[in-house]
């Protein structure tokens, strides 16, 4: 009876020494020193100047030698997942037109970074827009 007992004490030992890695891993929802927090940006690009959409415009961010590129799509909408918080310069490509460059700031404490491109404001913003 005290081998069994024995026996049982070092199994459950070895399962508790099995299972504290786990245990000591950070919760749920919380990254490791060092960690990319990964984020979206939804975007809209449009002309308010114009009263039309900039679908099938490219929108590319770029950070360092990195370039993300997507289209904007029939509603004027454009998405990019799994960006790293960050700094990013953005650029705007409209078929017969120069590129409209700016900056993008991706934060870790927003889920989605809206960034809604209205090439009437970027081309000759007004007073009262603040940037």
């Amino acid at each position: 009876m005290r081998t069994r007992v024995l026996t049982s004490l070092v199994a459950a030992a070895a399962l508790v020494a099995a299972a504290l890695p786990a245990l000591a891993a950070a919760p749920a929802g919380v990254q490791p020193a060092g960690a990319k927090t990964l984020r979206s940006v939804f975007g809209r690009a449009y002309d308010t100047l114009r009263n039309r959409l900039l679908a099938g415009a490219t929108v590319e961010i770029v950070d360092g030698q990195a370039v993300r590129r997507t289209t904007v799509d029939a509603q004027g909408q454009f998405w990019f997942k799994d960006v790293p918080a960050g700094g990013y310069i953005v650029v705007l490509k409209i078929e017969g037109h120069g590129d409209v460059v700016g900056r993008l700031l991706v934060s870790a404490a927003r889920p989605v970074t809206i960034a809604d491109l209205d090439l009437s404001k970027l081309e000759a913003p007004d007073e009262d827009d603040h940037y």
